[in-house]
């Protein structure tokens, strides 16, 4: 999921003061911001359109602060939860990071710690929907393309043509200057084939000289030729 718009920021405390007071600091950055007076209205308003961050106070007398992080983790884990309080102890802090919340601010805080904790809340939202977009991509190029890492258009390019191939049972002929990544290709069309579950055996022909070619990959028996002293199975199969 992008963002393509001032991301949205949902205060949820039971007392009015509290939600206008952070309506009117968080009204100095660039973000659209709601409020609601209970956890319940507060769900029922994700429901409706999703936030990508929430300040929730931590003790409130309909649905508090835990509930409330509990619930929207689960049902939306990249909103970012920032829990204020003004009963402020190690123990409930340790509880709610456990939790999965992104902050613990104790009141009273500044205009400016409200501000500061929202842009890092807004910034680690992004950064881990980019990363994790980035993995997913990276994850689908190595399934598909075995080794094939790029996104210039003639990677791409050959990637459509091995995507294409690939299942296919056609005899395919790889050419390119040493170094250009022909095994590589060989390997991701063999991944992707029908055979991918079977062993890939590359052989490098150059190596071996055009008297023993047909030897090394067909086999051969006992006496076939000068210093063939006993049978050879090939590469390919047996003589």
């Amino acid at each position: 999921m992008t963002i393509d718009r001032s991301p949205r920021i949902l205060v949820i405390d039971d007392e009015l003061s509290i939600c206008q007071n952070c309506i009117k600091v968080l009204s100095k950055i660039e973000c659209e911001v709601e409020y609601a007076l209970n956890g319940y209205d507060a769900l029922r308003m994700m429901e409706a359109e999703p936030f990508e961050v929430i300040i929730t106070d931590l003790k409130m007398s309909s649905l508090g602060g835990m509930e409330v992080l509990s619930r929207v983790k689960a049902a939306y884990p990249d909103t970012m939860v920032i829990v204020i309080t003004g009963y402020a102890s190690v123990s409930s802090a340790v509880e709610v990071m456990k939790m999965g919340a992104f902050d613990y601010l104790p009141k009273p805080f500044t205009p400016e710690e409200l501000r500061g904790v929202v842009r890092q809340a807004v910034a680690e939202r992004a950064i881990q929907l980019q990363n994790r977009k980035f993995k997913q991509q990276q994850g689908d190029l190595r399934a598909f393309s075995h080794q094939l890492i790029g996104d210039s258009p003639r990677i791409e390019k050959v990637i459509e043509m091995v995507r294409k191939v690939a299942p296919t049972d056609s005899t395919v002929l790889i050419s390119g200057e040493s170094g250009t990544g022909k095994e590589l290709i060989a390997r991701a069309i063999h991944a992707n084939s029908k055979r991918g579950d079977k062993s890939f055996f590359a052989v490098d022909c150059g190596t071996i000289s055009a008297t023993l070619l047909e030897s090394e990959l067909f086999g051969h028996t006992k006496g076939a030729f000068t210093g063939a002293h006993r049978d050879k199975p090939g590469i390919l199969g047996s003589p």
